[in-house]
């Protein structure tokens, strides 16, 4: 993240593939990671409408702490 801090496209992406090894690992480690990375998405103006549900989604389904 990191890396390419103005790039939504690799941003995104980078959440999207922690969610497959969320997925894939039934780890919630990676679904966490994947909600920040939405959630600055967002707070900046720049989270893909499309993503909405997916930030709602992950919101709901982890715990907050």
């Amino acid at each position: 993240m990191q890396a390419e801090p103005n790039r939504a496209d690799y941003q995104r992406d980078l959440a999207v593939s922690l969610i497959r090894a969320g997925m894939f690992n039934k780890s919630a480690e990676e679904f966490a990671r994947a909600l920040a990375i939405f959630s600055i998405l967002a707070a900046n103006g720049r989270l893909d409408p499309v993503d909405q549900p997916m930030l709602e989604h992950l919101q709901r389904a982890l715990p907050r702490g």
